[in-house]
């Protein structure tokens, strides 16, 4: 499969409540959402770098330049006979972690669309359900802490991780 085409889309959502790191409060998430097309079939990844290199030096605009730039002309070289050539293929750019990771996805979810095979086939996984965790940002207090998990838990959520800074 060649891949013909690749696009990038910054989204941006707001968040359904505030979240406080060490870094900073946010209230909105932007995120780049990457489309890889083939023979008509599009596959979707998704970017989860931050607008700003508080947490990790690669940032949205970061991961732009160097997916435009660099690796989609590096994809559209190749003849993917299986996702997993991908990121082989992206080795000579040093870091940038997260946008070869969107690509990476984008193609596996393509490979998949073209076989009209589950994702979690070709990643050679078992269907079901899949449990997730949520990410609790720092509370204003104790209280409102034990409140969060307590409905976070409720809401079905096995793990909770709690954000924590110098003195709190």
């Amino acid at each position: 499969m060649r891949v013909e085409r690749v696009e990038v889309r910054r989204i941006e959502l707001p968040l359904r409540a505030p979240f406080e790191t060490s870094f900073g409060r946010t209230t909105r998430k932007s995120f780049l959402l990457v489309a890889a097309s083939a023979d008509g079939v599009v596959g979707l990844g998704e970017c989860v770098a931050d607008d700003d290199p508080f947490y990790l030096p690669e940032t949205n605009q970061t991961a732009l330049h160097v997916m435009r730039d660099f690796l989609a002309p590096m994809l559209f070289a190749l003849d993917v006979a299986h996702p997993r050539e991908v990121l082989p293929a992206f080795s000579r750019v040093r870091g940038h972690e997260m946008a070869k990771a969107a690509l990476e996805m984008a193609v596996w979810e393509l490979a998949a669309r073209r076989e009209g095979a589950p994702l979690w086939r070709l990643l050679g996984g078992r269907p079901g359900v899949v449990e997730a965790g949520v990410s609790i940002g720092l509370q204003a207090d104790d209280a409102s802490l034990v409140e969060r998990v307590a409905a976070e838990a409720a809401a079905g959520y096995r793990r909770v991780k709690g954000k924590i800074k110098p003195g709190r």
